[in-house]
């Protein structure tokens, strides 16, 4: 499903104010996957954005999912950007003395609704997106 989200987003095109265009409105495609790799190896989540245009000069300063800062990327590929955050939890080591460690409390895997807001530059502009919805993905099973 595509959110049509309507948002303020200024190009820099050559680096001129003249080169600037004011409103677009973007085709975003926002999605979410959760994944466990292994049996003790923890779970992750990895939520994506992608937009149709490729915007150049663009910069994510920071990328939070329901209040929760998540370390983003941004690919690019054929004229597209894609703007992905991964957030893993790591299964604690057992120790000597620590046989049964306390599980990491896994924050956003333990969630079913996100909601997101992208904080990012373009050139010497900065904005936020805010996206309302991710659609699951679900997980390709492992053989």
């Amino acid at each position: 499903m595509l959110l049509r989200i309507s948002i303020l987003l200024i190009f820099l095109r050559c680096g001129g104010p003249d080169d600037l265009v004011p409103e677009e409105v973007l085709e975003l495609n926002a999605t979410y996957m959760k994944y466990v790799p292994g049996a003790g190896g923890g779970k992750g989540i990895t939520f994506k954005v992608l937009s149709p245009d490729s915007v150049a000069n663009l910069s994510i300063q920071k990328f939070m999912v329901n209040d929760v800062v998540v370390p983003s990327h941004i690919f690019y590929d054929k004229g597209t950007t894609l703007i992905e955050a991964t957030m893993f939890y790591e299964d604690p080591e057992m120790t000597v003395g620590n046989e049964n460690p306390e599980p990491v409390n896994a924050v956003l895997f333990n969630q079913e609704e996100f909601s997101g807001i992208i904080y990012y530059t373009i050139g010497t502009v900065s904005d936020s997106l805010f996206i309302d919805e991710f659609r699951e993905l679900e997980s390709p099973m492992y053989q």
